[in-house]
């Protein structure tokens, strides 16, 4: 077997995995119910569980059993949940609890749904100014470990993750070391690296386990020297590349020699604040940052007109999930609870995902906000959902708007144990009842909104139990394995049922999913 070169090699000193580990998925782990396992890593693995008393999704970290006998180990695991418990940070993952099962140690810490950095570093799809911003945010994170004691060790982007609402997060706490611990060496007898080559000052290099936060400062310039030429460096850096302004602040984060370099991250912080401030900016812009810029900022405000969140209903669990990007400008979706307590559910797609979809997506929201406005005071008896599609359909056609949106609406009416569905454009909704292995098909296809001012919309009612669940998704008629998938994880609560779906279609590359962002909603009838 070749031999890896350096940027390849581990993060982490570790056992090979010993031949023939069962591999199940435990019921519970602490307080915690486990819903899937989410990754194997060299020496924990990773499981989607469910807070208890939140009732969200959360990651759980395990040892694995053939770890137990080191003592090195268990202490290098313990350490993390320790370095996480103090860093209390709204740019650090979330720490909820830590302790013993009858498996053996586990870490339960915040689910972040986001992108590591990797991915727009090598999708260069950050503009200047974004990419500094979310370096500034890396160093506030660092700010706060620093302050209390702590050294990540191993920053890279993959340990940098930019959630929907474009906050970062700062995760992987493994080989970070406590400031007034000594250097702590492998697990006798593993070998390997610590921290990952690419990012690694030289001093981190030559004495792995006596390094100060200059560590963290030089592999934070490694970053953001990325982020600004929009590839990766492989240990690889020509300040040549970086705008002169910046260069500076740049070249000083990465000097070889400690006493050159930034001694402390407060002075990065206000050097990299000032240029954002500065008219440098403007004038060492790229090409291609004027079309980026517009693009953040609109996917800003479409997370102010569409929340990436679904309410905390008593009566339903609800999920929601999507393909990850940038700026998904053409998606919809809104939750209403009726006076008479019904539910209406709405998800939307216009056929592209640029500025206009947002205008559309926009007006819809308005024209559907303001329809339902007049229903505070009316029964379910008078509720009547196709008839509502059908005045939304009309007055958003007379707006004169070209797009079309492909619409799914739902109706729940928890005191007569009905829904009503209605679909349009879309493929119908599924429903598996309680007990059931098999979802069907809720039968209501209908034409686009926008498509015709005159149509009629057929909407189809059927039983809705305690128990029950309904899955509405944006997937064209092309996707055939949603039935599958839906089946697949019925056994799942809604929120990580939705990921789960979500991750398998990226997962088998399915054609189309990866290029227009796609949405799911599960929900279930709590008993």
């Amino acid at each position: 077997m070749a031999k890896e070169a350096l940027h390849e090699q581990p993060t982490l000193p570790h056992i090979a995995d010993a031949p023939g580990l069962a591999m199940e998925v435990p019921s519970q782990i602490g307080p915690y119910k486990i819903e899937s396992l989410l990754n194997k890593g060299g020496m924990s693995l990773l499981y989607l569980g469910l807070h208890p008393e939140k009732r969200i999704p959360i990651a759980v970290k395990a040892l694995k059993n053939q770890y137990l006998g080191h003592p090195e180990m268990k202490g290098q695991f313990l350490k993390e949940a320790e370095v996480i418990e103090l860093a209390d940070h709204p740019n650090i993952v979330k720490l909820y609890g830590h302790g013993e099962w009858e498996g053996g140690l586990y870490i339960s810490m915040e689910w972040i749904k986001g992108i590591s950095l990797k991915q727009f570093i090598t999708q260069q799809s950050l503009s200047l100014k974004r990419s500094m911003e979310v370096v500034l945010q890396v160093c506030y994170a660092l700010l706060h470990l620093h302050t209390h004691g702590v050294i990540h060790r191993d920053l890279k982007p993959e340990n940098i993750l930019i959630t929907e609402s474009g906050q970062v997060k700062v995760i992987d706490f493994g080989i970070s070391q406590m400031m007034w611990q000594p250097g702590e060496a492998p697990p006798r007898g593993l070998g390997g690296v610590i921290g990952t080559p690419s990012y690694m000052s030289p001093e981190q290099r030559k004495d792995p386990l006596h390094v100060d936060v200059q560590a963290d400062i030089y592999s934070l310039g490694v970053i953001a020297y990325e982020l600004i030429v929009g590839r990766l460096s492989f240990g690889n850096i020509q300040l040549e590349l970086i705008p002169k302004n910046l260069r500076a602040i740049i070249q000083k984060a990465l000097e070889s020699n400690k006493e050159d370099r930034y001694l402390d991250i407060v002075d990065l912080i206000s050097d990299i604040s000032g240029y954002l401030r500065s008219s440098h900016l403007q004038s060492e812009k790229r090409g291609s940052d004027e079309i980026k810029e517009v693009y953040e900022k609109l996917g800003i405000i479409h997370s102010e007109v569409v929340p990436d969140t679904a309410p905390d209903w008593a009566m339903i669990d609800l999920g929601l999930s999507r393909t990850q990007g940038i700026a998904p400008l053409g998606l919809y979706h809104d939750f209403f609870k009726l006076p008479s307590n019904d539910f209406v559910i709405f998800l939307a797609r216009a056929p592209t995902n640029d500025i206009e979809a947002l205008i559309s997506v926009a007006h819809f929201k308005g024209l559907v906000r303001m329809i339902m406005s007049r229903h505070k005071t009316v029964s379910s008896l008078d509720f009547d959902l196709a008839n509502l599609i059908a005045e939304l359909n009309s007055v958003y056609i007379g707006e004169s708007l070209t797009k079309t949106l492909n619409l799914h609406a739902l109706h729940l009416d928890p005191a007569d144990n009905q829904l009503t569905a209605i679909s349009c454009g879309f493929e119908p909704m599924w429903h598996l009842e309680r007990g059931s292995d098999i979802p069907r098909l809720i039968e209501s296809r209908n034409s686009a909104i926008g498509t015709d001012p005159d149509a009629s919309f057929l909407a189809v009612s059927d039983n809705w139990d305690d128990g029950d669940s309904i899955l509405l998704h944006t997937l064209g008629p092309d996707i055939t394995d949603i039935q599958m998938l839906f089946a697949d994880h019925r056994g799942l609560s809604p929120k990580p049922q939705a990921e789960a779906i979500i991750q398998d279609l990226k997962a088998q590359d399915i054609a189309g999913v990866s290029k227009p962002i796609q949405s799911v909603i599960t929900l279930q009838r709590i008993p």
